[in-house]
This record gives C-alpha cells, structure tokens and sequence, in this order.
C-alpha cells in the first residue's frame, strides 16, 4: 500500500508540475526576460532530475521485492564510486555552493560487492546530503577499513536529524518526509532502498547524527581478500 501511495502522489506532482512549466514556457516564452527564461529551465531541470531518481528506486525496489534483481559481486576499487558520484552531483553541489571533500585510507582500497547497487547506494545518500544542507554548507565522503570490512561514511554539515525519528529512516511503512533546505522534495524511499541493498550485500548501515549540527551516514561492505 505505501508502494503504490509513493506512486501516486511522488509521481503524480512532479509529472504535474512539468506539465505547468512546458505550458508556461509555450505561452510566454517570447515575453519572458532572459533571466526568467533561465529560472524557469533550471527548476524544470531540478524537478527531471528529482523523478528520474524516484523513478529508478521505484523500479530498482519494485525488482528486489520480486526476486528479478540479480546480484552480481565483483571487485571494485572502493574511492572510485565516491568519485563517480561526486561528478554526477556536480551540478547540485554547484547551485547551493556546497564544498564536497573525499577522505580515504587507501586510494586502492578494493570490495567486493554489486557495484550498482553500491553506487545507488552513495547516490541516494550524496542526494540527501545535499537535499539537507543549506547554501555554502560542506559535505565529506569516505572510508576507513574495519576488521574485514569497508567502512563508507557521507558527513554532512545539514540540519540533522530528530532522535525520535531515525528508528522509522529505514522503514518504508513509517517513512519520515521532510522538504530539504531549498524545498527540496522526496518520497522516503531512498533510506529503504539503501539498507536492502547494503543487507544484500553483507553489510550494515547505520547513521550519527545532531539536529542543527548535521548527519553522518555508514554503511559496510566487505574487502575483497
């Protein structure tokens, strides 16, 4: 039920609001100064960009709950995921002048574990940084080697998270929605995805965090050996 719910109403509004933005832009197009051109394209790409990622967690989680999504572990070098996501959120990063920093033990770290579902992984959570960090906030990537495990970690310096709230994170029947620092939307979805996707992987995640202070997220996954 809270499937189909995110369907209907994460889809519905910003399917919605590009309908309105396409409609404005054919009929005023013309009268419209260069500025307000702009404006109007860089929200419009903010909303695609914002219902492409809830699209590919819908199918992505839709395809797990149904046994279809097949895991595939491989060798990796751990830094080059953070570095991949890093580039894909330039853009983000660059309209709220956030600063991004990568932290590593080793930059030949390697893992083994499903890249892809890794990569959602940094992604969904480089996304949320971003999503909860106001204008010239800073955010860090990294990791650290623990026992047999890679210790990935996404610190940001946001508005934190309430303690009453972070049991229900990784819930999707109790999913806590909030509007980022630049109103910002999303479904909730993303957390839910994220702790699947690293249990399936022999891993952990878990989150520091202190309302006003900012967020830190970590999730395991095993080292290649």
């Amino acid at each position: 039920d809270k499937f189909f719910s995110i369907i209907s109403h994460d889809l519905r509004n910003p399917l919605a609001s590009m309908v309105s933005f396409v409609r404005i832009m054919k009929r005023d197009y013309a009268t419209l100064e260069q500025h307000e051109r702009d404006a109007l394209i860089e929200e419009f790409e903010k909303i695609v960009n914002r219902t492409g990622n809830l699209l590919e967690n819908l199918l992505m989680w839709s395809r797990s709950q149904t046994g279809r999504l097949n895991i595939t572990p491989e060798k990796f070098k751990a830094r080059n995921i953070l570095d991949e996501n890093a580039e894909l959120h330039e853009t983000l990063l660059r309209t709220k002048k956030i600063r991004i920093s990568i932290e590593v033990e080793n930059d030949n770290t390697e893992v083994f574990a499903d890249k892809n579902m890794i990569s959602t992984v940094v992604r969904n959570l480089l996304s949320n940084s971003i999503k909860f960090t106001p204008a010239g906030g800073k955010i860090e990537l990294g990791f650290k080697h623990s026992s047999k495990n890679c210790v990935f970690h996404i610190k940001d310096s946001g508005i934190g998270i309430d303690a009453d709230k972070i049991p229900s994170l990784f819930s999707l029947g109790e999913v806590y929605v909030r509007t980022g620092t630049a109103n910002e939307k999303g479904s909730g979805l993303g957390l839910v995805l994220c702790k699947e996707f690293v249990e399936k992987n022999h891993g952990e995640i878990w989150l520091e965090s202190k309302t006003g202070e900012g967020t830190t997220f970590y999730f395991s996954v095993p080292l290649f050996s």
